[in-house]
């Protein structure tokens, strides 16, 4: 996307400008001009020669400053890109055709050769006006073997009716069930009441003496069911479901994976932590006991206001889609449309998967009660979008850093997210451990007085960034994600190698950076969170910053207590906090350049180790 363009879309781009001549007096006396000027002593020259000569070097110099104002434009004007996407994603719900389908973009995303940094970068700072070259940064692979594991399937999960997964340090949680009913025409669904086995990251010891009642409890939660489930005893499940010939209800063979969405689900880093579940789960069939032979339905059960978001997405700017196609990739949901595979035994399948997006469970049970055959009910990733490699099982390899200052850990599910996108956008692959980086800062910017910098701290920080960028040869650019599309989003951070911006959802957009760029976080007053540590473990050199100044919350002296009990324990002092204007002191302004020095520290590091 051009420079040009983004300005129509109302982008603030601060291009890199000239530091100023680069000329200086040399101190000397000057001799006097023996063509302008008269030395004492000296006859006058005839009138009309000196003109000539004067007119002479007139034009010598005119040539002269043309020169170094061609080369000027050579190297300080931006540089044309690629242009916008004319294509963005839409999702169509007449039949069950592929025209009907998501569309995906034909258009390729900077897809030209990378270029080295090699060995020859220079860390002190460049001429102003001059843009370091494009670099890469490099991956290395290692056996799965060699990857220390917390992860453990209990000895007792032998074939379970009913089996619970607790996954990393944040407790992700996810059910797979053997037979779980929908009946016709509820909003609820039923299981028998088998004993749950539980499995996942934990030690041994833990998985065979936890609570597994109330373990699961737990997990009906967090799956967001649009009713509580019915827990029905072993016998009177059988009665009704099993062996009642007169009215079975309707079978969904293969393995089901499915998704309930609530209101939450509208704010896109919400949506994001359950639709990145999906994706591990995808990446990671046989981590928890299932068949990538065996057909796959995957259902996505919204309510309102997440299902006008695939309605009306172009409304929404295409995010919500977008990121769901990126994730399914190659399949193409259907909208509100209940593909016929469903009912069909994978023998007699068109398509061994099939993905959906439906208003609710009355597509499918409107008719008859519906059986699934087996039932994966996923919950959400908290406070991140990918699951740490040591968290689970898997016979893959997986990546470390090279090079870098204290590099981040790297996360299969991250990389292979990443490689979907580029497979969507038809970009090709130079290496599946290369990854370009363009030389490019990004200062997201809000529209909103909500977590907003206030005039006078976005002037400052600017100028702070915009002399960072001069003097390490980076691109400059200021951005308002609410005014752009998905597809424009995602171009925009591709290939970005730092994204600086306050907390909150437009930084979901760092997942597409690539891997080792840099993510720093601004915090207001008081507040912190860790959803985007190393962009929620999206492989991102991580740094934060907190505002060292800002209003206290009015009742903070009534409540009698601290600060961080009051944004634990108190919504309305939670948002107070979260969503404090962002004013930088002198000191801030300081401490946040030596924050960036880092940054391009870490660059310099990771760029330095790719090898001619």
């Amino acid at each position: 996307m051009g420079r040009e363009e983004r300005g129509k879309r109302k982008i603030g781009v601060i291009p890199t400008t000239s530091g100023g001549s680069s000329y200086r007096r040399s101190g000397r006396t000057r001799k006097p001009d023996p063509y302008t000027e008269q030395d004492a002593g000296t006859p006058k020259r005839n009138g009309f020669s000196r003109s000539i000569r004067i007119f002479s070097k007139r034009i010598f110099l005119g040539v002269i400053l043309t020169c170094v104002l061609l080369l000027c434009t050579h190297f300080i004007l931006p540089s044309k890109t690629d242009s916008n996407l004319d294509t963005q994603t839409n999702i169509k719900k007449e039949d069950h055709s592929d025209d009907h389908q998501v569309v995906v973009p034909d258009e390729r995303i900077n897809a030209e050769p990378s270029h080295n940094l090699q060995n020859n970068i220079q860390r002190t700072s460049v001429p102003r006006g001059t843009l370091r070259d494009a670099f890469n940064v490099q991956l290395e692979a290692k056996d799965a073997d060699l990857l220390p594991v917390l992860f453990n399937i209990n000895p007792k999960a032998k074939n379970p009716k009913r089996h619970v997964f607790l996954m990393g340090s944040k407790s992700h949680r996810h059910e797979i069930f053997l037979q779980m009913v929908s009946p016709q025409n509820s909003t609820s669904i039923a299981i028998a009441d088998y004993p749950p086995a539980c499995s996942g990251t934990m030690s041994a010891v833990k998985t065979l003496h936890i609570d597994e009642r109330k373990f699961e409890g737990f997990c009906m939660r967090e799956s967001s069911y649009p009713s509580p489930p019915q827990i029905v005893p072993v016998h009177e499940f059988s009665r009704l479901y099993v062996e009642n010939t007169e009215s079975l209800p309707r079978k969904i063979p293969g393995t089901s994976v499915i998704i309930f969405f609530e209101m939450s689900a509208a704010n896109i880093a919400h949506y994001s932590g359950r639709v990145f579940y999906l994706h591990h789960i995808l990446e990671n069939l046989e981590t928890y006991g299932l068949k990538e032979s065996e057909p796959l339905n995957i259902f996505l059960i919204t309510e309102f206001h997440t299902m006008k978001r695939f309605k009306h997405a172009e409304r929404y700017g295409n995010y919500h889609i977008s990121l769901l196609e990126i994730v399914l990739h190659p399949l193409k949901p259907l909208l509100d449309v209940v593909s016929d595979d469903v009912w069909r035994e994978s023998s007699e399948r068109q398509n061994d998967r099939v993905a959906m997006i439906l208003s609710g469970l009355h597509m499918l049970n409107e008719k008859d009660s519906v059986v699934f055959e087996k039932a994966v009910v996923l919950g959400f990733l908290k406070a991140c979008f990918f699951i740490s490699d040591t968290e689970y099982s898997s016979s893959n390899p997986f990546f470390v850093a090279k090079g870098g200052l204290d590099p981040p850990n790297i996360t299969r599910d991250s990389i292979s997210f990443r490689r979907k996108l580029d497979s969507l956008l038809q970009i090709p692959l130079e290496s599946d451990l290369t990854w370009k980086v363009e030389p490019r800062l990004i200062l997201v910017d809000r529209k909103s007085q909500h977590r907003g910098f206030v005039e006078e701290t976005r002037n400052a920080l600017s100028n702070l960034l915009r002399e960072k960028c001069e003097e390490n040869g980076y691109h400059f650019e200021i951005v308002h994600f609410e005014e752009l599309s998905a597809l424009d989003q995602i171009k925009l951070a591709r290939h970005s190698a730092i994204l600086i911006g306050v907390h909150g959802a437009n930084l979901v957009n760092a997942i597409y950076m690539p891997p080792l760029a840099v993510l720093i976080e601004i915090f207001p007053h008081r507040f912190h969170h860790d959803m985007y540590v190393e962009g929620g473990k999206a492989s991102l050199k991580y740094f934060s910053f907190n505002v060292s100044q800002g209003e206290e919350y009015p009742h903070l002296a009534e409540l009698g207590i601290s600060t961080e009990d009051c944004i634990l324990h108190h919504e309305d002092c939670k948002v107070f906090y979260r969503d404090s204007s962002i004013r930088l002191s002198e000191n801030d302004l300081s401490d946040f350049s030596v924050t960036v020095d880092r940054a391009f520290d870490h660059l310099y590091l990771v760029a330095g180790s790719v090898k001619q």
